[in-house]
């Protein structure tokens, strides 16, 4: 009888230990624990710890306990054995009340450790599951929205950053302060890409400085303050020129180290001179132009300022003449 009660207890102390990881695994993300329980396992592991419990259990209390298991399957593994725990403070409060109550001195020492162990059991696991469930589900969740409004494929344009967005981007150094402020680049980049001009728009504060060293004018100081519709009415000027124009890079934007706002790109362009824009008919000549720029990202996601260096299409010079001359 009581090699039984030590192999029940072993059993269900191992099988305890596997669904708490297996419950973190399901909070703090997307994992083979998790997508294993919802496609069906979970049946299995049921029926597996239903035969494991009923194979220790006598056959007087045999019934009962089949109707209990059967109440912990209905209402879920992970939940009966969050409540058990949870538990575990009120059956400590009982037994310390027994150890008052109790004449017996051997009993009320037994009460009294039972109910220390039962504290004890209770807060380990609140500590446990504070620090290994509910902090890694709160960062996973954070990492995922920050994730999701810098994301290159479902197409989010920089926007006013919530107050923990803010932190990130107050706090240049850390990483994901950076990388947002490398998505604002990238997005203006795509932006050109997907001929899409609001998404341009989006990425400038109301009012930029633009400083292009290799100007044609040749005044390699002169700074320009522009707003954001002017960028964008400048940047379609240019690829109704060239509707096939693709960005890339040679070296992808990239935040500077510590306290730097700055971002910076070695990129070039290609396509091709096939479409009339500003009164300037087409060519047909290829596009290839490059250029190094650094952008000015400030705390609310949006280019303050930039300076290029860049060399210019056939048809940038055939606009500067014209409105030159």
């Amino acid at each position: 009888m009581v090699s039984s009660k030590v192999a029940n207890k072993a059993i269900v102390a191992i099988c305890s230990a596997f669904l708490i990881t297996i419950n973190q695994a399901a909070l703090i993300g997307p994992s083979r624990h998790s997508r294993l329980l919802e496609s069906g396992d979970k049946r299995l592991l049921s029926r597996t710890l239903f035969s494991s419990s009923m194979a220790v259990k006598s056959s007087d209390d045999s019934s009962s306990n089949l109707v209990g298991l059967e109440r912990v399957l209905e209402k879920s593994l992970l939940e009966e054995l969050n409540d058990y725990f949870l538990n575990l403070k009120a059956s400590s409060n009982e037994m310390w009340v027994k150890s008052i109550e109790s004449s017996n001195r051997a009993l009320k020492l037994r009460y009294i450790f039972q109910s220390f162990a039962l504290k004890a059991l209770f807060l380990a696991y609140r500590v446990y599951r504070g620090f290994f469930v509910l902090v890694p589900a709160l960062v996973w969740n954070v990492i995922r929205e920050v994730r999701r409004t810098s994301s290159t494929n479902n197409n989010v344009y920089p926007v006013t950053p919530n107050w923990f967005q803010k932190q990130l981007l107050l706090r240049t150094h850390t990483y994901w302060g950076k990388k947002m402020r490398e998505q604002v680049v990238r997005n203006y980049f795509d932006g050109v890409t997907e001929k899409n001009s609001e998404k341009i728009e989006s990425c400038f504060a109301e009012e930029s400085r633009i400083q292009d060293v290799c100007n044609l004018s040749g005044n390699s100081k002169l700074i320009r303050l522009v707003n954001p519709l002017d960028l964008r009415e400048r940047c379609m000027e240019f690829l109704r020129a060239h509707p096939d124009a693709e960005v890339d890079y040679y070296y992808p934007p990239t935040c500077a180290k510590g306290e730097s706002r700055w971002v910076f790109a070695h990129w070039f362009e290609t396509g091709t001179w096939k479409g009339e824009s500003c009164g300037i008919k087409a060519e047909g000549t290829p596009l290839e132009v490059e250029g190094q720029t650094r952008f000015y990202v400030n705390d609310d996601c949006k280019i303050e300022e930039l300076v290029v260096t860049r060399t210019f299409s056939n048809w940038e010079k055939e606009l500067f003449s014209r409105r030159s001359s």
